[in-house]
């Protein structure tokens, strides 16, 4: 339900509630002081539901706004269908998003762009992919921790995202990051999997020329014995800088174009 909002103008506003020190997000740029919405279990916040606040920016390209998710534990699935510029940072780990109600994925975009997410810690149940973008561009994922689950994907990604500084966790039969998609980057992300069957991939690019122009590098894939490290089946990607450690197969180059260089398999 939503929270007492002391009779102020939803928008960029500064509340009696927001005393606390301003948490600066990881690209210095949003803190709690400059939120749009805050979200909190303490009483101190607009709301007290993710999607609640989500649902209350204004829609439209001209609309989205900023959420910034005090810690607590937040069991409910996030759906954002065309709702672009939306950013959600959280206080770190203890800002944990889940859905214990059997969705297919933890959060949802369709449709949408520019959608940021930051600071979050995301836990799947089995069966269940941790952030899905379906048709959504231009997204950020930055400094989030995707727990483990089996049969399932940490991320699926669009077109022109950025995921940077983000830890997934991957049971035995699940995938670390897939790409469906142009020109995303992937870069200073930790990708650990627990292959027990040699079907996994820390990171997929999907076959075919029109998933092609992805930048992957500087990132440290381990524990992937029966797998690969990464499985290139789209072409012209940038596969650059990677560490592999403890995996069967580090790049599997099954494109046209991919330039594959200073990777290392330890």
């Amino acid at each position: 339900m939503g929270l007492e909002l002391n009779n102020k103008t939803p928008g960029l506003f500064t509340h009696s509630n927001r005393a606390e020190t301003g948490i600066t997000s990881i690209e210095g740029t949003g803190n709690i002081r400059s939120a749009t919405y805050v979200v909190s279990q303490d009483g101190k916040g607009d709301f007290d539901d993710i999607q609640e606040a989500i649902d209350a920016l204004p829609p439209g390209t001209d609309g989205g706004g900023l959420i910034y998710v005090k810690n607590g534990v937040y069991d409910k699935r996030l759906y954002l269908n065309g709702r672009p510029n939306i950013r959600i940072i959280g206080s770190g780990s203890s800002t944990i998003i889940k859905d214990t109600s059997g969705g297919n994925e933890v959060i949802l975009c369709f449709n949408s762009t520019k959608n940021i997410f930051e600071n979050l810690r995301i836990e799947r149940e089995n069966g269940q992919d941790g952030i899905k973008l379906s048709s959504s561009f231009f997204a950020r994922i930055i400094n989030c921790f995707i727990k483990d689950a089996d049969d399932a994907y940490g991320l699926i990604l669009s077109s022109y995202g950025i995921v940077k500084s983000t830890y997934i966790n991957c049971s035995a039969t699940s995938q670390g990051i897939r790409i469906i998609g142009v020109a995303n980057i992937i870069t200073d992300n930790i990708i650990q999997l627990e292959d027990t069957n040699g079907s996994t991939y820390g990171i997929m690019m999907q076959n075919g020329s029109s998933y092609d122009r992805n930048i992957i590098s500087n990132n440290y894939i381990y524990d992937n014995t029966n797998g690969d490290g990464i499985n290139a089946g789209s072409d012209n990607n940038l596969i650059n800088g990677n560490i592999f450690y403890d995996c069967n197969v580090a790049v599997d180059d099954n494109g046209f174009g991919n330039v594959v260089t200073d990777n290392v398999n330890a």
